[in-house]
């Protein structure tokens, strides 16, 4: 519908779905139409696979499917339809795929039937699987793809092809599979979750290898050991160790089969801490890490188990277990907190759970779901204790790697808390289990764009302002609409808060603009809910301050137009669209309407939409960079933080900016904030190589490396960071130790002349001085082995918390005295004060503080532990020192 010149977008509900029961390759083909159909819904028609189902159950997080039970049927007007062309293996979508005026699209592998369902569009072809078709597709459209959707779709191949041996396999299914491999598909996962088809004799020999199979555990880590005899050779003994592993679930095993005249060794692997190749080695054989053999002659089975059992101590290393993947410190709540209260701070750092702690002990949990449904019946005001499960699965620091995995399948939980002797002192989520298992590319860190993350309705939108917005600001919202009607005027929130909504994420910076007078709104908008107000006239701006202290900003629809290259912009007022087409990029140039009669409506004249769900970052016009140079950061801020990409036109222009030096004619308080802000974001270091391959570093210092170690200290230095805040009354800023580590190698000097120009405050030049001078000297002390508590303080007292952070994370011989610095020693203090020492007689002078200090070491080292002993211990020293006569007041 055309109103007042803005196109407001409507589409209708599309769905991506598949057979009942379903396998692997109508799993991998529905996640593959998605890349194709980014506007569309994903849902299950039905059961799952076992292992589908386990498969899905460990990946929850990451791949999002919608419940059918909450989509309207009714609203959807285009179905599309993989692995299948038959009505009756539809499930719940049947009826919607029978609807005349529903438009059906399928893709299928499968033979034409009689009673298959009529099709607008049939995109089958007679290949291995369904999951080829797509791909070819996806390949074609040149659609990125990340290593975990490269697994999923593997699977799908393997599993529909009986891992490429079944006849109605094609040389494009084969092609797909290496097409896969060079996209970081995990064979260890398809393994993991896939079986192969084996002969009678083959069926036999597993047999006798299931009989002999038994368990035997050396450095806590669980190998499976089976050996038989064949009368004659029987090939395929590899893919028979890979059977009898799965069958037993063990990751590790070895297995033997003998003739007469030698015995073959197979040996498989998917734990770091056993290296298949090595162990075979002993017995004359090789392979990789993963997958080793060897055949021995002139030995009996027994006598071989026997030396492999002995071998395996002596290369078997200890497995990881919760203690060295939980993340810490945790984010809880006590029982008295609110329904409301917990939902806000779910929704604050992305949380689906949160334990509930009485004191430090684990009580109980509180889920997302749990949260939402109180609020529903209006009991948002009730304490959690009331709704938490008391029923938790727990860790503790030596649960392995592999029983964490099982817990998390088992139970279907996407986080276990770490408790040891009854104090929670971790967790591990599902992200952390995954990287742990299959290393840190399988999962990029980021959820998936949700399948509402395009082109949604006002309804929807209505409902997430609802779901992800505290009260207080949807207040804030309604009011806004009101005034709005009433002074016949156009109210939008504009900004990073809607592109956000959009992808379904929490964000609370509220800005308003106003198609009118932004300040006479402003004014009337405080008094109708209260605070105060700071306006600007120049720019047609108002700041409303809200009693509890939050920010409103508010502004006058304008226009802006640049002077010349990295000016300030000047401004006048304008039109909704003018406002929005000032904006940095596309996906940050949206509004929702809030007018009562309109209210969350989207308006997106720059195709703001389309980019989110392309994952692409776009600017609006081709000066854009030229314009406003800082850009260039944030473009790489918004690459990094969501896991989008620059569309071409954009990094060229980029790219042709930076050749321009525009980025040297900026301020250096505008290019010192934009450093911050990178460094601020939830992974920086991602940014700063991506700033490095654009060649902005050397831009901000020409003497400024980006190299994969020096990435790999900004990575160290965020974990300690997190490790160590918690510690201190003034928390060390994360962007300030990130720095540090960026400057770490620069002369001292060369660090003052640079930060005096960025105009760093002098605080933080002080700190980033002091940092670069004490590094290397108290890295030393700390360094030195039996060192008592008193040195350790003396060595840090003193040194800035970032500095700590810096040197805990940089210099691993340090870590543990830094911790027992923070944790234990930093806040012990002597119950004794100088008021006392002059009671007790001595004359206050500079030898005051030399005492008390001494005494607080002694107390640090335990030497006095009460204030009778401290007062013992000032006496006898002050006796030593000869001070009992002269020193001591005379009354």
């Amino acid at each position: 519908m055309l109103r007042r010149q803005v196109w407001i977008i409507r589409i209708t509900m599309e769905v991506i779905t598949s057979h009942t029961n379903t396998d692997f390759d109508s799993f991998a083909a529905m996640i593959a139409a998605r890349k194709i159909y980014p506007d569309a819904i994903m849902a299950f028609s039905g059961s799952l696979n076992p292992n589908v189902r386990d498969f899905y159950s460990l990946h929850a997080d990451v791949l999002v499917f919608a419940d059918p039970d909450q989509i309207d049927l009714d609203r959807i007007k285009r179905l599309i339809i993989v692995d299948t062309r038959s009505a009756h293996r539809l499930g719940e979508f049947r009826s919607v795929a029978e609807r005349e005026d529903v438009e059906v699209l399928v893709f299928d592998h499968h033979p034409v039937a009689e009673g298959d369902l009529r099709v607008e569009r049939d995109f089958s072809q007679m290949l291995g699987t369904t999951t080829t078709i797509l791909l070819e597709m996806i390949k074609e459209k040149g659609i990125e793809i990340s290593p975990l959707e490269a697994t999923i779709f593997a699977l799908g191949i393997y599993e529909e092809t009986g891992s490429l041996t079944y006849s109605t396999t094609t040389a494009r299914d084969v092609e797909m599979l290496a097409f896969l491999m060079s996209q970081k598909a995990n064979l260890e996962v398809v393994r993991t979750f896939l079986g192969a088809p084996l002969s009678r004799e083959q069926h036999q020999l597993l047999e006798k290898l299931i009989f002999s199979s038994h368990k035997v555990r050396i450095n806590d880590v669980d190998i499976l050991i089976s050996t038989a005899e064949m009368e004659q050779y029987i090939d395929g003994l590899s893919i028979l160790t890979n059977k009898l592993g799965e069958i037993e679930e063990s990751r590790v095993i070895f297995t033997a089969a003998g003739t007469q005249d030698r015995i073959y060794m197979v040996g498989r692997s998917r734990m770091e801490e056993v290296d298949a190749s090595r162990v075979l080695a002993h017995f004359g054989g090789g392979g990789h890490p993963q997958a080793a053999s060897a055949v021995v002659r002139d030995s009996s089975l027994a006598q071989l188990e026997r030396k492999l059992i002995s071998v395996l101590k002596k290369e078997v290393r200890k497995p990881q277990v919760a203690g060295n993947l939980m993340s810490r410190p945790v984010k809880t709540i006590d029982s008295e907190t609110t329904i409301l209260e917990a939902g806000n701070i779910m929704t604050k750092y992305g949380h689906a759970g949160l334990p509930i702690v009485q004191g430090d002990k684990l009580i109980g949990v509180i889920s997302r779901k749990d949260v939402d449904k109180a609020i529903g019946h209006g009991l948002g005001h009730a304490p959690v204790k009331g709704f938490l499960s008391k029923e938790v699965v727990t860790a503790d620091l030596t649960t392995s790697i592999m029983e964490l995995r099982t817990m998390m399948i088992e139970h279907n939980i996407g986080r276990i808390p770490v408790v040891d002797k009854g104090k929670l002192v971790g967790i591990i989520t599902r992200t952390d289990l995954l990287r742990a298992l299959h290393g840190s590319d399988y999962i990029s860190g980021r959820e998936q764009l949700p399948p509402s993350g395009v082109i949604i309705e006002t309804s929807e939108i209505k409902k997430r302002i609802k779901d992800l917005l505290p009260h207080f600001i949807q207040e804030v919202l309604e009011k806004t609409g009101q005034i709005a009607s009433e002074l016949n005027v156009k109210a939008y929130l504009v900004g990073g808060i809607v592109r956000d909504i959009l992808l379904n994420q929490p964000n609370f910076d509220l800005d308003i603009v106003i198609e009118g007078d932004g300040i006479t709104f402003a004014k009337r908008l405080t008094e109708i809910i209260g605070g105060r107000i700071r306006t600007h006239q120049k720019f047609g701006t108002a700041v409303l301050i809200l009693k509890n202290g939050f920010h409103v900003d508010i502004a006058t629809a304008r226009t802006e137009f640049y002077e010349y290259p990295a000016a300030l912009p000047s401004v006048e007022r304008g039109s909704i669209r003018q406002d929005l087409y000032r904006r940095d990029f596309t996906i940050n140039a949206m509004a929702i309407s809030l007018n009562e009669d309109t209210f969350g409506e989207v308006l997106d004249f720059f195709g703001g939409q389309r980019d989110l769900a392309k994952r692409k970052i776009r600017v609006l016009h081709n000066l854009s960079f030229i314009d406003d140079p800082t850009r260039i950061f944030r473009a790489v801020r918004f690459e990094q933080r969501f896991g989008f990409q620059m569309d071409g036109s954009t990094e060229i222009l980029l790219k042709r900016a930076l050749g321009m030096e525009l980025v040297e004619e900026l301020t250096s308080s505008r290019v010192r904030d934009e450093i911050i802000l990178i460094l601020s974001e939830p992974e920086p270091w991602k940014a700063v190589k991506r700033l490095a391959e654009l060649g902005v570093t050397k831009i901000l210092h020409p003497h400024l490396a980006i190299d994969e170690v020096r990435l790999e200290d900004l990575e160290k230095i965020d974990r300690s960071y997190v490790q160590l805040q918690e510690f201190f009354c003034e928390s060390p800023r994360r962007w300030l130790c990130l720095l540090m580590g960026l400057l770490m190698d620069f002369p001292p000097q060369e660090v003052s002349a640079w930060t005096l120009k960025m105009k760093f405050r002098k605080r933080d030049i002080r700190k980033m001085e002091e940092s670069i001078r004490n590094f290397a000297h108290t890295a030393e002390n700390l360094s030195s082995r039996n060192l008592k508590d008193s040195q350790i303080y003396l060595f840090c007292q003193g040194l800035s918390a970032e500095t700590l952070v810096l040197l805990h994370a940089l210099k691993p011989a340090t870590s543990k005295c830094i911790e027992k610095y923070v944790e234990n020693l930093k806040d012990v203090q002597v119950e004794i004060s100088g008021r006392d020492l002059k009671e007790m007689g001595y004359r206050p002078g500079p030898l005051f503080r030399k005492v008390l200090m001494v005494l607080l070491l002694a107390r640090i080292d335990g030497q006095v532990r009460n204030r009778e002993e401290e007062e013992k211990f000032v006496r006898q020293w002050m006796e030593v020192e000869g001070l009992p006569g002269h020193e001591r007041r005379r009354d």
